[in-house]
């Protein structure tokens, strides 16, 4: 309307809007923050951000707010609601505060983590290999032998372990949406830790291997999660 040609929609923009979109369903509201040139820097939730115990008393005393959650190593999910300042209701107002006081480190957003950092999959469907294939042998016969692996990422499609390239795989259930007839629908993105325990298999077939399905559609981690080292 002001003459400026409209911008094209990208591969980017229909992902993030999924996963906004997914968590809006689940009552969790997500924001991007993007980088000077429009491009998507990191997905986090609003309302809240991740506070190192140590500094915990010291932040509360800035920015007011409830604890919510405690996790694992020391950090907590602090709500910024009641806040005592109503320009740090924001997260990175907020953030952007503890850092000028009590230095950077001390808080983040509670960032969703994406199975697709990079080239922003579309969860389309890769193209099937027949059932009876094997892998490729890879790196050789015994690559992996007496190793544990254990990847975050989406759970196994339901009867993956039968398969022979998956042998000694083991994880939990991937959910699955109920389909016509009385068949079953792999949801976008659900059958991502299947594929990435099948590329494993190609390459090294000894290992033990669990995957525990930490992640759930739309590759998102259903805890809270940060960027502190």
């Amino acid at each position: 309307m002001n003459g400026e040609p409209e911008r094209t929609r990208t591969t980017q923009d229909v992902q993030v809007d999924l996963i906004v979109r997914t968590f809006r369903e689940r009552d969790i509201e997500v924001r991007p923050w993007t980088d000077d040139e429009g491009n998507v820097d990191f997905l986090y939730e609003e309302g809240v951000i991740l506070v190192r115990d140590t500094y915990l008393p010291d932040v509360r005393e800035i920015l007011g707010g409830e604890i919510r959650d405690g996790l694992m190593d020391g950090v907590t999910v602090l709500s910024l609601q009641p806040v005592r300042d109503d320009r740090f209701a924001n997260v990175i107002a907020a953030v952007d505060e503890i850092d000028r006081r009590l230095g950077p480190g001390v808080a983040t957003p509670n960032h969703i983590f994406s199975l697709t950092p990079v080239t922003h999959c579309p969860a389309t469907e890769p193209v099937e290999v027949p059932v009876h294939s094997l892998p490729d042998p890879g790196l050789g016969d015994g690559g992996g032998e007496g190793v544990l692996i254990y990847v975050s990422d989406t759970g196994l499609v339901h009867g993956a372990t039968a398969h022979p390239w998956l042998a000694g795989v083991t994880g939990s259930p991937d959910p699955l949406e109920p389909g016509p007839s009385g068949t079953e629908n792999i949801p976008g993105y659900a059958g991502h830790g299947t594929f990435i325990a099948g590329v494993l298999r190609c390459m090294a077939l000894s290992p033990r291997c669990t995957w525990p399905g930490i992640l759930t559609p739309p590759a998102r981690c259903p805890k809270a999660r940060s960027s502190f080292g």
